[in-house]
C-alpha cells in the first residue's frame, strides 16, 4: 500500500460493524495515521459529523444497496447540504436493476439488496434537493453496479 505521508486531509471511517471498522482501519494504518472512526448507523453518524470540518469528498460504497429510498434521500440532503464543501465531490455505488447474480443472491444466501436503475437513482438526487446538473450516473464497465459522482455547486 502506498504511503500517504504527505496527505494533510483526516480520513474518516464509517461503519455500523465494529470489526469491519476495525479491519479498515487497520489496513490503511499502514499508509496514514491521519483517520477518524466515526462506528455507527450512517444516518446518525452524519448528524454527529457536521460538528467537525466539511469534506471535500465522501464515498460511499456498498451502502445504499441496503438502504430504502427514504433513507437515502436522507443522506444525500445531509451529505450534500451539511458535510461537503463547496466544489466538494460525493462518489456512490448502488447495485444497478437487472443484476444477472440477483437470483443466486435471493435465493441461495438470502441476500436481499436494493438494486437500482440510472433514473431512480437520478430521483432520488433530485428528491434530495440536489440539482440535476450536479449529478453525473453511469453503469460501471461489467454493469453490475451504478456510479453516482455528485458536485456540490458553490452558491
Amino acid at each position: 500500500m502506498p504511503c500517504l505521508e504527505n496527505f494533510a486531509g483526516e480520513i474518516v471511517l464509517n461503519d455500523f460493524e465494529p470489526d469491519a471498522l476495525a479491519l479498515a482501519a487497520t489496513r490503511l494504518r499502514a499508509a496514514t495515521c491521519q483517520i477518524r472512526l466515526e462506528p455507527g448507523n450512517i444516518l446518525r453518524v452524519s448528524k454527529r459529523l457536521t460538528r467537525f470540518p466539511r469534506f471535500n469528498l465522501v464515498i460511499a460504497g456498498g451502502l445504499f444497496d441496503y438502504l430504502s429510498d427514504k433513507a437515502i434521500i436522507l443522506l444525500l440532503r445531509s451529505v450534500h447540504e451539511d458535510l461537503l464543501v463547496p466544489g466538494g465531490v460525493l462518489l456512490f455505488t448502488n447495485l444497478a436493476k437487472g443484476n444477472p447474480w440477483r437470483t443466486l443472491m435471493g435465493h441461495g444466501s438470502n441476500w436481499s439488496l436494493n438494486e437500482r436503475t440510472e433514473g431512480q437513482t437520478r430521483e432520488l438526487c433530485r428528491d434530495a434537493g440536489i440539482p440535476q446538473s450536479a449529478v453525473f450516473v453511469k453503469r460501471e464497465a461489467t454493469g453490475l453496479a451504478i456510479l453516482t459522482r455528485v458536485v456540490k455547486v458553490e452558491r
